[in-house]
């Protein structure tokens, strides 16, 4: 197991290392100057030029480059707008990008796996056609404009839920069984954005992959004995059918995450996404680069624990 997971991290390593590389070239080949954004343009050309050099940027780019990747893997890389450490800015929103990934992966895999096993145990009755057919419609929606469907339904023309923000005002003074309330309501809204299409998708694989399982001998064998529906269904054939949906998790991971920025920036969730949006705006490179540095390391970090599951799932597949 350890040589497994040594070899998997050192495969990881390049990956991560040429998504940073390509970033880091692509966003110095944006129109514009990050100093423009600083400060106003008909400031005197000696404070630009020092600033400029304060910044680094009057090095060459190959210089840049790998000052970059030293200042990251030391945590002493810095913002261009308040001169703070990027490990700490980062630090205040990893936590509520955490939150709501979490939150929309345990939803979407719930939901999904219940409704893929009810499909394929009422296949082809109008039940499963229902579900097929509402799982497509939101697999197929946009993320922009289900998020903004979800603000008109529940917080406009239903106002029951927030639709901005992580917390509301007071919260800080409130008790803590209110702050824990507050704060599952505010991310029913932007969980339930992310996690519906992925639940769709899943609750497909699983009843693909429950339909196979429910026609292996020792499923009917199961049946024959005169054991219940759900006893077959949950302790025989559910844990061999979860082998393609452990996969699936390893490749939503990235769909997740890469829908948080869009979500965040909908429902002012002050989350990862949220704030490289706002770093790009800035042209805040170092914002960027290490939020897109830690994003793919969680991405590769989900890869690695979908693999992982494998054995939990299925006892017989060991990894050498």
């Amino acid at each position: 197991m350890a040589t497994f997971l040594l070899r998997r991290v050192l495969v990881a390593l390049p990956v991560i290392l040429g998504v940073f590389t390509v970033l880091f070239f692509a966003l110095h080949a944006m129109p514009g100057d990050p100093v423009d954004t600083l400060i106003p343009r008909d400031i005197p050309s000696e404070n630009r030029e020092e600033l400029i050099r304060n910044l680094g940027l009057d090095q060459p780019l190959y210089v840049q480059y790998f000052k970059t990747i030293e200042q990251l893997f030391t945590l002493q890389l810095k913002t261009f707008g308040t001169r703070r450490p990027v490990v700490e800015v980062i630090a205040e929103a990893l936590p509520n990008t955490l939150i709501l990934a979490l939150a929309s992966v345990a939803i979407a895999y719930v939901v999904g796996i219940l409704l893929g096993i009810v499909q394929a145990v009422r296949q082809y009755s109008k039940l499963d056609t229902g579900i097929t057919v509402v799982a497509l419609v939101f697999y197929s929606m946009p993320g922009f404009w289900l998020a903004l469907m979800l603000i008109l339904a529940f917080a406009l023309w239903w106002p029951v839920l927030p639709a901005t923000g992580m917390h509301s005002p007071g919260w800080e003074f409130m008790p803590p069984a209110a702050r824990r309330l507050d704060l599952l309501r505010h991310l029913v809204l932007p969980a339930a954005t992310l996690s519906l299409a992925s639940a769709a998708g899943v609750a497909r694989y699983m009843r693909s992959s429950m339909l196979e399982v429910v026609r292996q001998d020792y499923v009917r064998t199961a049946r024959a004995k005169g054991l219940r529906r759900s006893k077959v269904v949950f302790k025989h054939a559910l844990r061999n059918a979860l082998l393609p949906i452990v996969t699936l998790l390893g490749l939503e991971l990235p769909a997740l995450f890469s829908g948080a920025v869009l979500v965040e920036t909908v429902f002012g969730w002050p989350g990862m996404g949220r704030q490289i949006v706002g770093a790009i705006f800035r042209q805040d490179f170092p914002v960027v680069l290490t939020n897109t540095f830690v994003f793919s390391s969680l991405v590769v970090l989900g890869s690695l624990l979908a693999d992982l599951l494998y054995s939990v799932v299925d006892p017989r597949i060991r990894h050498g």
